[in-house]
């Protein structure tokens, strides 16, 4: 997808970032919010609520929508707990989470991007694992914001500014 938006701008002179989390990267693992409208999509909205619920520790949580699941629940959760959440939502629905991200092929691998950058496009920061900010504490900052810089800097060889 970003490469097919890639050759999109480039033809149109477009300058653009994309903003990638890197641990998507190589799609060795599915990022929570793909895996929950995988499972919502396979097993039903009710799985998906049904973890949550219990994860949160409030089986009275009113969740109808993966609007609610995502705005309600997880982005009030603690990282840890959202980590607990991503496991038991796998568990639950029977999931191998790294085989289906490697069937699904979702995102770039370490070449596509370098493929990005040499074509001109600028790759920016969007958080290790796709984690909403507003629930980070203490040390997921590191590991959320500045190692997903470090690492995206790794791969591709150049700054991260944005």
């Amino acid at each position: 997808m970003a490469l097919e938006a890639a050759t999109i701008l480039q033809r149109h002179g477009v300058p653009a970032i994309f903003f990638v989390n890197a641990s998507a990267v190589g799609n060795q693992d599915l990022l929570v919010d793909n895996l929950i409208c995988y499972v919502a999509n396979t097993s039903g909205l009710g799985l998906v609520c049904s973890v949550a619920r219990g994860i949160a520790g409030r089986k009275d949580l009113a969740l109808n929508s993966l609007d609610q699941v995502f705005s309600e629940c997880l982005s009030a959760l603690p990282q840890t707990a959202v980590r607990e959440f991503r496991a038991s939502l796998a568990s639950s629905a029977g999931i191998d989470t790294s085989e289906l991200a490697r069937q699904a092929q979702l995102h770039v691998d370490t070449d596509q991007l370098r493929s990005l950058v040499s074509s001109g496009f600028e790759i920016g920061n969007h958080t290790y694992s796709h984690v909403f900010c507003r629930s980070l504490q203490g040390d997921d900052f590191d590991r959320e914001i500045l190692a997903n810089k470090t690492k995206l800097e790794s791969m591709t060889g150049t700054p991260v500014r944005a």
